[in-house]
């Protein structure tokens, strides 16, 4: 078995698929793996471009965005058990916390917070925004949170850094290789961690949210010129086979 890949490709990806091909009964396979890209923080899209030199924030009050459909794998409830934390602490100085995606299944807990706690309907924001809003949100957020339990790849971390909008992650494999040391990584079941930088990063002078902004100055973000190029060199090295 012949199996190939780029020493900068998406390794951790690239370990199950193999892991998974030495099952198969192909006696020959070349793979190669490259990163998704994003051109969101390249200012590409023309119809984005309005957005991104709007002014007026969307929201006044320091706030928080979490990316991705409400489901259990991407552990809302940790996030929503932190804010009505928060809203018993800080009362009204309790930042915001952004949902942008839809509601999905099998996540009762997290719907039913949503729904009935009193404390969260103040502070907890869900939205499915056009592009522009999006863009919005991603300029002006304290922080992405990305709490999920595992992920594939994490595109939304990608694009909240090429904003140069600090992220806090889960410290999962996937995410140190796409963004190195930048984001600050906690474990998914730490809410204590969680709410301490939460709180830290809400602060107009926080420390920890300097400190992630100098470590974006080496932040490079590749293209999809860069990933198609990468494609089009291995294509060219396939030989035609029956």
């Amino acid at each position: 078995m012949l199996l190939s890949w780029d020493p900068t490709s998406f390794k951790t990806i690239a370990r199950l698929i193999i892991k998974g091909l030495l099952h198969s009964k192909k006696t020959t396979i070349r793979t190669h793996c490259f990163l998704l890209k994003t051109d969101l923080g390249g200012f590409k899209n023309p119809g984005l471009r309005p957005a991104l030199t709007q002014e007026k924030k969307l929201i006044d009050e320091p706030y928080f965005l979490i990316v991705s459909t409400i489901d259990p794998r991407k552990n809302h409830l940790l996030l929503l058990q932190i804010w009505r934390s928060l809203v018993d602490k800080l009362g009204v100085k309790t930042p915001k916390l952004v949902i942008l995606g839809k509601r999905g299944k099998q996540c009762w807990g997290s719907l039913d917070m949503l729904d009935r706690c009193e404390q969260l309907k103040s502070v907890v924001i869900e939205s499915q925004s056009p592009d522009e809003e999006l863009i919005n949100y991603l300029l002006h957020a304290r922080a992405l949170l990305f709490p999920t339990f595992s992920e594939g790849y994490g595109l939304p971390l990608i694009e909240v850094l090429s904003f140069n909008t600090p992220v806090i992650a889960s410290d999962l494999p996937v995410f140190r290789e796409i963004a190195g040391n930048i984001p600050d990584y906690l474990d998914p079941l730490d809410g204590k961690g969680w709410m301490e930088h939460i709180e830290n990063y809400t602060l107009e002078n926080s420390s920890l949210r300097q400190a992630q902004k100098q470590r974006m100055a080496n932040l490079q973000i590749p293209t999809w010129d860069e990933h198609f190029s990468k494609v089009n060199e291995f294509m060219n090295t396939l030989e035609l086979s029956e």
